[in-house]
Parts: structure tokens; sequence; C-alpha cells
């Protein structure tokens, strides 16, 4: 069977118009099918419309998110600009630290230094 002949067959189950049979020659009523295709238009008519409304809204929601979108974007640059502050006090306050362990050890190392070399010289000295 030909794939023509299987869809000529399905068409022919379908039921066409109110009393399920169709002309004589097996075509619907034509009435029938005005009025189907009338109300199909008509339903066409109000989906145009309902997309139309949901597109509005799409929109609006569209520009609503571009709005946060530009928000999110100043909060951003605030950030980073705060991050960039953030790191040169941290860098300084690295510094000051590190040169204080570093003048703690060296004010360490030098009293080592008297207590281990001069000291014994100075009583050396002072005995002699």
């Amino acid at each position: 069977m030909s794939s023509a002949e299987d869809i000529r067959r399905r068409l022919e189950r379908i039921p066409m118009g109110r009393s399920g049979h169709g002309g004589g020659n097996g075509e619907p009523p034509m009435g029938d099918i005005e009025a189907r295709v009338a109300h199909l238009e008509s339903d066409v008519g109000e989906i145009k419309l309902t997309l139309a409304r949901m597109e509005e809204r799409f929109d609006a929601i569209d520009a609503k998110f571009d709005a946060i979108d530009t928000k999110f974007g100043a909060i951003n640059t605030k950030l980073d600009a705060l991050n960039a502050r953030f790191d040169a006090v941290v860098t300084w306050k690295a510094a000051f630290v590190g040169l204080a362990v570093l003048l703690t050890g060296l004010a360490g190392i030098a009293w080592w230094v008297v207590q281990q070399i001069l000291t014994p010289l100075l009583q050396a000295a002072g005995a002699a």
C-alpha cells in the first residue's frame, strides 16, 4: 500500500460535519466548512491579540532586566574600586608590619651582640 493510499484511508475515517458524513462525493458539506473556517479565523484573531499582549509584557520585562543589569554593572564597578582601595591599604599595612618585624629583629640582634661580645670586653677592659 502506498503512503498516499494510507493517508486517504485515514482521512476517510475522520468524521466530517455534524452527521459524520461528507457530501455525496466524499467531500464535507461546504456550509459546515465555511462555519468552521470562520470560527478558526476568529480564534486566530484572538490568538494574535493574546500574543501581542504577551509581547508587550515581555518587552516590559526585558526593559526591567536591562535596568537591573545596569544597576549590577554600577555595583560591580563600585566594588572593583573598593577592592582596589582595600588592596592598596593592605599593601601599605603589610609593608609597615614587615618593616616593624625587621626593625624588631635587628634590635634583638643588636642586644644579643651587646650581651655576648661587648659586655665581656667591657668587663675585661674595666678589670685591667
